[in-house]
């Protein structure tokens, strides 16, 4: 199950932290290629489709099958590597020209798969110099990959980027560039508005006579071709999601809810879309459309029991305090609790809505566990001393109040619960 950083997890109702949208966590890495999977998915689920598809090769395959070897995958892996660079290099001695250029990065694929980034870069950069125009593109595209595995961003945008100058139609390299920009840089949207237009759903082509014969090798093909969709659209959907994202850092509201609201046309079920683009609409002020978003947020979530729900619900609390509706707001912000207990906001802003219903003792009970949460917040110091004094505990509240002030609390200054 994905687990989250809380840090990375926007909610408005603590002004001092800044908010930013979810998709670390639960999407992968930016630079992950457009065609893999975008969402969780259980184990349960990628052996549907795979059993669909190789089930009836399986019973047809005579059953001799292999001893099991001793070495791990890995071994295996790094072994079959070091047999491709031995081989290329003894060819290599005898090799020119374009024979050369491909034993070049081939050896390079092979150094890279095994973590020798200097050789394969050195390789590639062999390979450009025996390279004609047609094959410098993927090769300019290979540098790229190896550059951003070795978290050097700034030099791999310079390869994709002559990736794309060779091949302006190469989406992978205009979906990794935009990446690696992603989301320091704004032209990464437009990046991610390239790739959107020369991504396309891939042709998985009529099936061969033989196949239409064979009823149950047809229904592997079939199986494959679903996933092959699945995955185009996920694809489409990242692209979305991403895009939203570098608008949302830019600060472009209108513009990242547009496409926040097309990933979700992709991927309804996607629970962070839906999340995302409520903070959004919050952030414009839009409380009412923003609630909306967290209740089909939180509803998704709950289906799915892979995200921090307490989140989801404090967030839709916030919205519903903002309407001033404080009772379905101490609602949400207890199932908030129920989830996790300790959660401060959840306490805190309780605690603002307790009191804004005149429920004191409620509201001084959730301000003093806050503060165990968070024993020198100083806002959270300076609300306990006002339910302090609405209770007459007048030496109580002075005693909050220069806990405030000693904690950093400007005295006199207009203070958001």
């Amino acid at each position: 199950m994905a687990t989250f950083d809380k840090q990375q997890l926007r909610s408005p109702a603590t002004p001092a932290k800044e908010r930013i949208p979810i998709y670390k966590q639960q999407l992968r890495s930016p630079a992950t290629t457009p065609g893999k999977d975008m969402i969780p998915t259980t184990p349960t689920r990628e052996i549907t489709w795979q059993s669909q598809a190789m089930a009836a090769m399986v019973a047809r395959t005579p059953t001799n099958a292999t001893p099991p070897r001793s070495r791990s995958a890995r071994q295996r892996h790094e072994a079959k590597s070091e047999d491709v660079v031995a081989r290329t290099t003894r060819e290599l001695e005898h090799a020119s020209g374009e024979v050369a250029r491909a034993l070049r990065t081939e050896r390079a694929a092979a150094y890279a798969s095994t973590g020798n980034f200097e050789e394969a870069l050195a390789d590639l950069a062999a390979a450009l110099a025996l390279s004609k125009n047609g094959v410098r593109a993927s090769i300019h595209f290979q540098r790229a990959e190896v550059l951003a595995k070795q978290e050097r961003p700034e030099e791999a945008i310079q390869a994709y980027s002559a990736c794309l100058a060779e091949n302006p139609a190469h989406a992978r390299a205009a979906y990794r560039r935009a990446a690696c920009r992603n989301p320091l840089d704004a032209r990464a949207a437009d990046d991610y508005e390239a790739a959107l237009a020369l991504d396309a759903t891939p042709d998985t082509g009529a099936p061969s006579p033989s196949l239409q014969r064979r009823l149950s090798l047809r229904l592997g093909v079939d199986a494959y071709a679903a996933k092959l969709e699945e995955n185009a659209a996920k694809g489409q959907f990242r692209a979305h999601f991403d895009r939203a994202y570098a608008y949302d850092a830019a600060n472009d509201l209108p513009n990242a809810i547009s496409e926040y609201t097309a990933a979700i046309d992709v991927l309804p079920r996607h629970a962070l879309a839906w999340y995302n683009r409520g903070i959004c609409r919050q952030r414009q002020g839009d409380a009412a459309a923003a609630l909306d978003d967290f209740t089909h947020a939180i509803q998704r979530a709950e289906a799915s029991k892979n995200y921090p729900i307490a989140d989801f619900y404090h967030n839709r609390a916030f919205c519903k305090r903002k309407l001033a509706d404080f009772s379905g707001a101490i609602d949400d912000y207890s199932s908030a609790l129920t989830r996790d207990p300790s959660h401060f906001k959840a306490l805190y802003n309780r605690a603002f809505c307790l009191d804004a219903l005149g429920q004191r003792e409620a509201a001084l009970c959730d301000y003093e566990a806050a503060l165990v949460v968070e024993p020198g917040h100083a806002s959270a110091l300076h609300n306990k001393g006002v339910v302090l004094e609405k209770l007459g505990r007048l030496e109580d509240a002075v005693e909050a109040f220069d806990a405030a002030v000693d904690c950093g609390l400007v005295p006199g200054a207009d203070y958001h619960h």
